[in-house]
């Protein structure tokens, strides 16, 4: 089915305007994902969201839509201990001595089993450095092809349309 949807929705079927697509077919979703927006963009889109935020008329529009909206936080209380979490920065109180005493006790004398000491041994699945299966490599090296093969057809329906332009 997505080789079908590559296949149809090309570069020529999104610039027409009987349809609704505005991305290349076959990767599902945004066609944006993965990408970022370039310094020059950004500032851009900065400058333009100041400008709105600017006007008056539009600050008043969305200070009423605000208006009569529960904050998410209403309601909700906090005990002092959290309170003074929030006053260190987020760093908890040091454990008295009483506490680690009763810690170290609980933990004393307990051995781990021959099962738990060998998962300890091997690397978490997710860890850097951790070796891929073969299939996973395969499913990238599929995926990095299919990106890039996208990729340079892309570039050359451009320049096709570039060079139509020069002629």
């Amino acid at each position: 089915m997505n080789q079908k949807e590559i296949e149809l929705v090309n570069s020529d079927f999104i610039k027409r305007d009987d349809n609704y697509n505005i991305a290349l077919g076959g990767s599902g979703g945004c066609s944006f994902l993965g990408l970022h927006h370039t310094p020059e963009t950004l500032l851009i889109i900065s400058q333009k969201s100041k400008e709105t935020w600017e006007d008056p008329e539009y600050r008043q529009n969305q200070s009423d839509i605000q208006k009569g909206s529960i904050p998410w936080n209403k309601g909700l209380t906090f005990d002092d201990e959290t309170k003074a979490t929030w006053k260190n920065g987020g760093k908890r109180p040091p454990l008295t001595e009483e506490h680690k005493a009763k810690t170290r006790a609980t933990l004393l004398g307990r051995e781990h089993s021959e099962e738990t000491k060998e998962k300890m041994r091997k690397p978490h699945p997710r860890a850097k450095g951790h070796p891929t299966s073969d299939e996973t490599r395969e499913k990238l090296r599929i995926k990095t092809t299919d990106y890039w093969a996208r990729k340079r057809a892309d570039k050359l329906a451009e320049s096709s349309t570039e060079n139509e332009f020069l002629i």
